[in-house]
């Protein structure tokens, strides 16, 4: 879900303000809490450990608003599609366990 991939520094183009932002209008949540630090501080890690420890609601709830993001912003920029669709739906379903 990042630009470049899971290793870099930037997590689709949320800057760290932005990326809270989006979690509390998006998710009502503050992910820049310390419990979501558990793992690490990066934007990638906090997301991480904040799906581990989210209900399944919660957790597609956060999934579809970032894809939602990215989507437009794909869209938006009328850059092509790297996933197929299957694919998207089976990476949701096995991060939730559904």
């Amino acid at each position: 879900m990042t630009c470049s991939g899971w290793g870099q520094a930037t997590f689709l183009d949320f800057s760290d303000k932005t990326f809270a932002t989006f979690f509390a209008e998006e998710v009502g949540i503050n992910i820049d809490e310390s419990r979501y630090d558990a793992e690490g501080t990066s934007k990638a890690k906090r997301l991480r450990y904040f799906l581990k420890t989210s209900t399944p609601e919660v957790r597609v709830r956060t999934l579809s608003a970032l894809w939602d993001y990215r989507e437009t912003k794909r869209r938006r920029n009328r850059a092509e599609e790297t996933y197929p669709e299957v694919l998207k739906r089976k990476r949701v379903k096995a991060l939730v366990g559904v």
